[in-house]
């Protein structure tokens, strides 16, 4: 990542996004993070077409082991949230 003049913050190259606890393995979110790749995170457009990106293509496993799945859903959500909240 890298600070903008502006103030705004942007990916060099393409991001590394992985999230445990959502299924059975990791889940790397390798088209969300092709979607990133060299944009600036705190435009709003960027930021909500990523979230977009995320929805569409986490697909967590339905187990009773595990919280429900739209929860784990919205959880990954909240987590990039807070990345970008904390790097901006």
């Amino acid at each position: 990542m890298r600070r903008e003049p502006g103030g705004g913050v942007s990916f060099v190259g393409k991001p590394v996004l992985v999230f445990g606890g959502i299924s059975d393995s990791f889940l790397h979110a390798s088209r969300t993070e092709d979607f990133l790749r060299d944009k600036t995170i705190s435009d709003e457009s960027v930021f909500k077409g990523a979230l977009r990106a995320l929805d569409q293509e986490v697909s967590p496993t339905d187990a009773p082991i595990y919280a429900s799945v739209q929860y784990r859903k919205h959880l990954i959500q909240a987590l990039f949230y807070k990345v970008v909240i904390t790097s901006t």
